[in-house]
């Protein structure tokens, strides 16, 4: 039988090529001993083209931690993402850095803080010591709130790093996707008024960004804000409406991180579009939050 003719050519080719090991598999193959060494060959190259777990291509879900911003935001940590594999859950016990230095004033011992900013298919780190170089203990999901803080912070390169506890795990996360909820309120009518009416889309997640860009930060062209769609599927409630969640992190505002918009609209036409019904507005607070709900 012909290389060609055999089910899994392509496949074989389409990596081992990239290796530069094609052709030579095309002389060997007519041996008789030459099929038993294709198979050892294709095995081989299938592990070097998988690569190890901690290659970012191996998962669709991405791991934040702080690093580099691919987009600015206007908050007291210019940090945002860096991605891993969703594999790479560590808990192998390894020297912790001293690349870090404490830090003070920070979040009180007893906290409690939400993720924020890290987008719905997404999670957070929690590692063994502040740094991005050290062991992930646990990972927290994008819309966790009761995240508590011990009231350590730490400085690791250009990102700043606090001591939490999640589920009765305790680490360290980059500060810039933890944040302090405040009081909710009805924002719909300023929403309406940013947008100049009722907006509806083809989508309830494509209204979801249409609602959150109307709060983002721009400059010119250039949003400035950092906007995640953090939760809800555009599952129905009981009166027919459809939820979802945004996050704009970056509101240009000493006090008030960022916001956070439980968006709910209704379907029209069969589902074909969907309109606005009503925002609900959470602020996301840097420093903590009053008696009253307000950021401080």
């Amino acid at each position: 039988m012909p290389l060609s003719g055999w089910p899994g050519w392509s496949g074989l080719t389409g990596i081992c090529n990239h290796l530069g090991m094609g052709t030579f598999l095309n002389r060997v193959w007519s041996r008789a001993w030459g099929r038993w060494w294709v198979g050892l060959v294709a095995v081989g190259c299938l592990l070097s083209a998988c690569g190890s777990a901690d290659d970012p291509g191996q998962s669709r879900v991405q791991i934040i931690d702080g690093a580099a911003a691919s987009i600015p935001v206007v908050v007291s940590s210019t940090t945002a993402p860096e991605t891993t594999a969703a594999t790479t859950t560590s808990t192998t016990s390894t020297s912790p850095t001293s690349t870090t230095q404490l830090l003070g004033p920070g979040p009180h011992v007893g906290d409690v803080v939400a993720v924020v900013g890290v987008a719905i298919n997404d999670t957070l780190n929690v590692r063994m010591d502040a740094g991005v170089e050290n062991d992930v203990v646990t990972r927290l999901p994008p819309d966790a709130a009761d995240v508590v803080t011990t009231g350590a912070t730490a400085q690791s390169g250009r990102i700043t790093w606090w001591e939490v506890t999640y589920v009765g795990v305790t680490g360290w996360s980059a500060s810039s996707f933890l944040g302090y909820l405040g009081e909710s309120f009805d924002g719909t009518e300023e929403v309406l008024a940013a947008l100049s009416g009722v907006p509806s889309e083809k989508t309830l997640v494509d209204l979801g960004w249409t609602v959150a860009m109307s709060q983002a930060v721009t400059d010119g062209d250039e949003v400035v804000s950092r906007v995640r769609h953090t939760a809800g599927n555009g599952s129905v409630n009981s009166q027919g409406l459809f939820g979802i969640t945004f996050d704009v992190i970056g509101v240009a505002d000493d006090s008030v991180g960022g916001l956070r918009l439980r968006i709910v609209g209704q379907a029209l036409s069969a589902g074909q579009r969907y309109e606005l019904k009503s925002v609900e507005v959470t602020p996301i607070c840097h420093r903590g939050v009053s008696a009253d709900g307000l950021c401080i």
